[in-house]
């Protein structure tokens, strides 16, 4: 025999199998489901429960209220590297004193709340 005559007959057996094979109905998920969100921020040293740490979770660019008890911190710092603005107001209201967390910036010390929502996103350079 010749290559010639065997070399197609061979792609069109392998080409049949190779498309069988391919089954495109299960797709898998590129990144973990996190209905909740991620860890976006952490807050600190409340004068009432020292010890006590409040991590605020979400997903980037959504506004959080913060809750009630933890409203006046002596502590925040952003995790994973998100910058974070908390807000004087409800709604992340920028008519309000804000405080930016995040991108290299100093951790915060001091209170000057409360504070009462906050939002965090992705560092832009």
């Amino acid at each position: 025999m010749h290559f010639s005559t065997i070399l197609p007959a061979i792609a069109a057996v392998l080409g049949a199998v190779n498309a069988a094979a391919f089954d495109d109905s299960e797709v898998e998920p590129r990144a973990p489901n996190c209905p909740l969100g991620i860890e976006l921020l952490r807050l600190t040293g409340f004068p009432k429960n020292t010890g006590t740490v409040f991590t605020g979770v979400g997903k980037p660019g959504d506004c959080k209220f913060i809750p009630r008890n933890v409203r006046d911190f002596g502590k925040a710092e952003e995790l994973n590297g998100f910058q974070c603005i908390i807000y004087e107001k409800f709604h992340c209201q920028t008519t309000g004193n804000t405080l930016e967390v995040g991108d290299g910036k100093k951790k915060f010390k001091g209170s000057d709340g409360p504070w009462r929502s906050y939002r965090c996103a992705c560092p832009t350079h």
